[in-house]
């Protein structure tokens, strides 16, 4: 089933059908496959390749997935700058540990599982005009779910940009995702630099294991006006996103924050202890080991990124 509504254009340079200007810009707000709210803006700053699908179909999803990953297999090291968000469509049976497993049995470096309520997945689906429907359950409560197998691809903007319909192989995907994607050699030329803002003295803690990292430095505010982080993101994570450690001299917890104002003419640090960058889902293949260098680029309020390479430090680093 395609999209329903949309003016297949295929330009003689694109193998994949062009939808920009026909559909909305990447927006919603889900949970994913770790039990975190996410947002598009969580994944701005990565090329995003968005399925309606659900965990319990038995063909059609896992044959989409499996063209993803031999999509992404032909990309190198631009396959770190694309993330595939999978959203259910059955949100009664794929709750996020359910979806967290099911991502992981195709790729758990490039991969997220997003899920939410009845209400939020039908809201989404209207919005970019899948078509869905569950059966009837039997007696032992199964039922299949009849949907949409397009592939959505959004750019580093959020922006809508391609279709991929089940008709599209893994070279016709292969062939255009690096027209949109940067590679961590090339980022810098495509993130508007910001005159404002500049970033000193960064660095990313490493933990073992794949334990989530964290990332410091001292923002600096050159402007006449306040200027807010809004987002981040990394080729290198999966998942970037700014925290607050908060301690009351006894108990301590973080707080996820949704921008960081940059106070006019001063400075903002994120140090251990207080404001830091939470990194997740690090890349598997090489591993990330102290001594590295990870790519981060800052979203800005002003429309502007930073676009920083930050040395990745031992878990002792004060």
């Amino acid at each position: 089933m395609l999209l329903l509504g949309c003016s297949r254009q295929r330009d003689e340079n694109w193998q994949l059908t062009q939808v920009r200007h026909h559909l909305p810009d990447l927006e919603f707000a889900l949970t994913d496959d770790q039990g975190q709210k996410v947002s598009a803006q969580t994944y701005q700053g990565q090329i995003t390749l968005v399925y309606f699908g659900y965990t319990h179909c038995p063909d059609v999803c896992p044959e989409t997935m499996a063209r993803l990953m031999l999509a992404l297999s032909k990309l190198g090291d631009d396959a770190r700058a694309v993330r595939i968000l999978f959203i259910s469509i059955d949100p009664a049976r794929d709750t996020p540990t359910s979806m967290h497993r099911y991502v992981r049995a195709f790729d758990a470096e490039h991969v997220t599982g997003l899920t939410g309520t009845l209400s939020q997945v039908e809201a989404l689906a209207k919005r970019y005009r899948v078509a869905y429907q569950s059966e009837k359950p039997d007696t032992d409560n199964r039922y299949e779910v009849m949907h949409s197998s397009a592939i959505y691809i959004f750019d580093q903007k959020g922006q809508a940009q391609l279709m991929a319909t089940a008709a599209d192989s893994a070279d016709n995907i292969a062939h255009d995702l690096p027209s949109l994607c940067f590679s961590a050699s090339s980022s810098s030329a495509i993130a508007a630099a910001s005159p404002q803002v500049i970033a000193e003295a960064g660095w990313v803690r490493w933990l073992p294991d794949g334990r989530p990292a964290a990332g410091y430095m001292i923002l600096r505010n050159n402007s006449a006006q306040a200027i807010d982080v809004v987002a981040a993101s990394s080729p290198d994570y999966g998942h970037v996103m700014l925290h607050q450690s908060i301690s009351d001299g006894t108990h301590s917890k973080m707080v996820h924050l949704k921008k960081l104002t940059l106070p006019a003419h001063s400075e903002v640090k994120l140090a251990p202890g207080g404001y830091h960058l939470m990194l997740e889902k690090a890349r598997a293949e090489p591993a990330i080991k102290p001594g590295d260098t990870v790519q981060v680029k800052l979203t800005l309020s002003d429309g502007t990124f930073l676009q920083l390479t930050l040395p990745v430090r031992p878990p002792a680093t004060l």
